[in-house]
């Protein structure tokens, strides 16, 4: 039994040696590891960008609104009494709702 035993036993180690040497496997999962904390790099540096744009379309955002606030009352109070400030205050809408969906179209994305 414990002849047999020591056979088999031999006869495993035989058979680990033919096979791939471990170092191999090990360089290969190191290499595997480094490609993963390169694509982990840049996915981080992905998301960075996408964070400053997110913060220059809000940036933009903000601009139009407080912009189309201030020219709106100015045209509008114009408009009043002048046709060619009515039709001036229309574009004007027409340009803000167009920005609008500018800003709309880039937050999807």
């Amino acid at each position: 039994a414990r002849d047999a035993f020591i056979e088999r036993l031999a006869a495993e180690v035989a058979q680990m040696q033919k096979s791939a040497p471990r170092g191999a496997y090990i360089r290969r999962i190191l290499d595997i590891v480094k490609s993963v904390q390169k694509q982990k790099a840049q996915i981080g540096a992905i998301l960075a960008d996408v964070r400053e744009v997110q913060k220059d379309v809000n940036s933009a955002s903000e601009v139009l609104r407080r912009s189309f606030a201030a020219t709106d009352e100015l045209v509008f109070r114009a408009a009043v009494n002048d046709n060619a400030s009515k039709q001036c205050y229309k574009a004007l809408a027409a340009m803000h709702e167009a920005f609008g969906q500018l800003v709309a179209c880039a937050r999807q994305r």
